[in-house]
């Protein structure tokens, strides 16, 4: 059995349909279980696709992002992510999974007063951010770039890179006072 198996999963990463359809098949109505509960109605359960880039739905979406990131304001934040969200930080083995443990790590964030400023980017045709630490010399310090991952009208994913590559996305380390 195991050969099969491994015979189909190959097949399938090939891109063979047939193949996937005989993996996915009998795990089908938990799969749309799951997209159900990440996307609120059967119809975009079986869409499943995450909103066009620049569409109207993605630039709701971001702005939303935006201004409860910049306004730190956690309830706000928490609204927009799905129930099993995913942060990673590589190439830092850092990583936090689900929706109450996100919240807890966006608080510490935000402890203290910190508020940042973010500059929209785009990294492998997703919407990405420059995360600019605000400080009080009035001097913006790039503090990271966090890329989302979007499903239906949720952010399902947020990987932060490190500052160091924020010029290879056209961004400054610092950002002058306004």
């Amino acid at each position: 059995m195991e050969l099969v198996t491994a015979d189909l999963i190959s097949r399938a990463r090939a891109g063979d349909g047939d193949a996937f359809r005989e993996l996915a098949e009998p795990h089908r109505r938990e799969l749309q279980v799951h997209c159900y509960r990440m996307r609120g109605s059967f119809q975009d359960a079986e869409d499943g696709s995450p909103p066009a880039p620049g569409s109207p739905s993605e630039d709701a979406m971001v702005a939303k992002f935006v201004r409860a990131w910049e306004s730190a304001d956690l309830d706000a934040l928490v609204a927009l992510v799905t129930d099993d969200v995913f942060v990673s930080m590589p190439p830092m083995p850092l990583e936090y999974g689900g929706r109450d443990v996100v919240a807890r790590f966006c608080a510490s964030l935000f402890r203290s007063g910190r508020r940042f400023d973010l500059v929209p980017t785009r990294a492998n045709g997703q919407p990405a951010f420059g995360a600019y630490l605000r400080a009080p010399g009035g001097i913006s310090h790039g503090m990271g770039l966090y890329v989302l991952t979007l499903t239906g009208d949720r952010i399902c994913a947020m990987t932060r890179f490190e500052n160091s590559v924020l010029p290879s996305f056209g961004l400054p380390r610092s950002l002058p006072s306004p």
